[in-house]
């Protein structure tokens, strides 16, 4: 069973970009507001318990995409005054703290609102499922924000350990697939190698690929063409290992050209000892590659990834269904030589089946994936 859902781009784009991030969360706060229920408190306590947008947040809201940056400055200071840990007043404040250059007021909002939607919690209502979907915005804000520190490394490092020690589990795909970037790139700038390894690890990275021979010299044409022949080019190497500690990885041309290049992956899911018959479980395989690509897992059908003609999404997940054991991971890459960056994450997929409207216009495009559950 597997489902490709491809999003907003990714945080070199539309999460980290000003009216982009406060709109997207414009539609997640009206698409929630009427399912979260209750009175004007903004968290339940126990679980199936519901939390609720408060009167000041929705008027904030309303303000600042109207331009009336006062008022909603106002409502959101009242809405924070009754909940400091208000998710959607949290960002609306931290939007326009971002837009003002206040970068101490609009990382200290964003912070909070990640370190909330990571938070252990006895239950899972769907204004949490909000609060996570906000967080993937929020970790995009915060990894144009640490850029700014300039002449404070300490108060960036201290920003950074927050962020490590975040436990991803609770975040939706989008918000993983963020912070894994992150905390990517923080081991990266202090030069740690093994906070590099054990960043992978907790982002759920694959680390370890295999390079086959491409299915043809043309990059789009041919990613759906059949596979080589093996025995065609007799006493040269079929295969290329390659292996990263982190979780970005340049994949090389295999013939140092163009071309649709074949890439495998093998994925080890742990069996479930009480009952290995129904150690049965739904896993997203998530994508990180800048152009068109296909992903599949133990031969089943391709997910699309991308589009050749059209800017879109650069980062896509599809579900699959997981029995314990290894599993083989299969992508087709449209690359152009060189080493593209690529960003492979399989995690535990959540149960979160409320629909963003950015989402499904991103996903209108033709695809030819199988059905399978809502992501």
């Amino acid at each position: 069973m597997i489902q490709t859902c491809q999003p907003r781009q990714s945080r070199h784009s539309s999460f980290a970009v000003s009216m982009g991030g406060a709109t997207s969360a414009l539609c997640v706060l009206f698409e929630l507001a009427p399912l979260a229920g209750g009175c004007a408190s903004s968290w339940g306590s126990g679980r199936g318990g519901r939390g609720s947008v408060t009167t000041e947040t929705r008027a904030g809201w309303t303000a600042l995409v109207d331009g009336r940056h006062g008022e909603a400055t106002s409502s959101f200071a009242s809405a924070l005054a009754r909940d400091p840990g208000d998710p959607f007043a949290l960002f609306g404040d931290a939007a326009l703290a971002f837009e003002r250059a206040d970068s101490a007021r609009a990382l200290a909002a964003y912070m909070t609102l990640i370190e909330r939607a990571a938070a252990p919690s006895a239950g899972r209502s769907t204004f949490e499922e909000g609060t996570g979907r906000l967080a993937a915005m929020a970790l995009g804000r915060v990894a144009v924000l640490l850029d700014e520190f300039g002449d404070a490394p300490a108060a960036r490092h201290a920003v950074e350990d927050r962020l490590l020690a975040l436990t991803p589990t609770r975040l939706p795909w989008e918000a993983r697939q963020e912070l894994a970037l992150l905390t990517d790139g923080v081991a990266r700038r202090r030069g740690d190698v093994r906070l590099l390894a054990r960043a992978a690890e907790t982002a759920g990275c694959v680390r370890t690929f295999e390079i086959a021979r491409p299915t043809g010299i043309l990059p789009h044409l041919d990613l759906d063409a059949a596979a080589p022949d093996p025995a065609a080019r007799s006493g040269a190497a079929s295969h290329r290992t390659i292996r990263s500690v982190g979780c970005v990885i340049g994949i090389p041309a295999f013939d140092g050209r163009p071309g649709a290049q074949r890439v495998f992956a093998d994925i080890d899911v742990p069996e479930d000892q009480r009952n290995r018959k129904a150690a049965h479980s739904p896993y997203d395989v998530i994508l990180s590659f800048r152009g068109e690509a296909r992903v599949s897992v133990d031969g089943g059908v391709p997910a699309k990834h991308g589009n050749e003609t059209a800017y879109g999404p650069r980062v896509s997940a599809t579900r699959v269904v997981l029995s314990g054991g290894r599993h083989r991971l299969h992508l087709r890459l449209a690359t152009f030589g060189g080493h593209p960056d690529l960003v492979v994450l399989v995690i535990p997929a959540q149960d979160v089946t409320t629909t963003d409207p950015m989402l499904a216009a991103a996903s209108a495009l033709p695809s030819t994936t199988a059905k399978g559950d809502p992501i």
